[in-house]
């Protein structure tokens, strides 16, 4: 998608729906990145933006936008660069389903240590793989918190 056709699909969620829009800055599985222009210009344009989770995977990028001036949350996406993505409101990330705590804490205090802590907590559940969801809904179903491991493509094929 261009740029214009990002900010016409904002447009259009906001003209159906009187809800809050987070914004969800992600190209690895929409193959769409939006820009820091365009992102600017939705934060300005389109009225009830309330977030964006920025997860293009460069942290300069998510610093840059949290010190934008939009008055809009920005929050990291990618687990490996808790550290290097200052100025962030908060983090939303598979992690903070299985280490709330320590994404706090990480959030509180962004040390080089905690990174290598986090980076290792997401090598033991599998955040890193491709297929993250598969082991972190068999870790939440081993600790009870969801009632099956079973993923959209299992149950398909079952």
């Amino acid at each position: 998608m261009t740029q214009d056709q990002i900010v016409d699909h904002y447009r259009a969620i906001r003209a159906a729906l009187d809800i809050p829009i987070f914004l969800y800055n992600e190209e690895a599985l929409s193959g769409n990145r939006i820009e820091f222009d365009t992102l600017i210009r939705i934060c300005k344009e389109i009225p009830g933006i309330v977030g964006i989770k920025e997860s293009s995977g460069d942290a300069a990028f998510t610093r840059r936008m949290a010190e934008a001036g939009t008055g809009i949350p920005v929050f990291e996406g990618w687990e490996n660069l808790l550290v290097d993505a200052r100025g962030i409101q908060g983090f939303i990330g598979p992690l903070a389903n299985l280490e709330p705590g320590l994404c706090n804490a990480m959030l509180v205090d962004p040390t080089p240590d905690r990174q290598a802590e986090i980076n290792t907590v997401c090598e033991k559940y599998g955040v890193f793989l491709d297929d993250w969801y598969r082991w972190v809904k068999k870790e939440l179903h081993a600790r009870g918190v969801i009632s099956s491991p079973t993923t959209h493509e299992e149950a398909k094929a079952a």
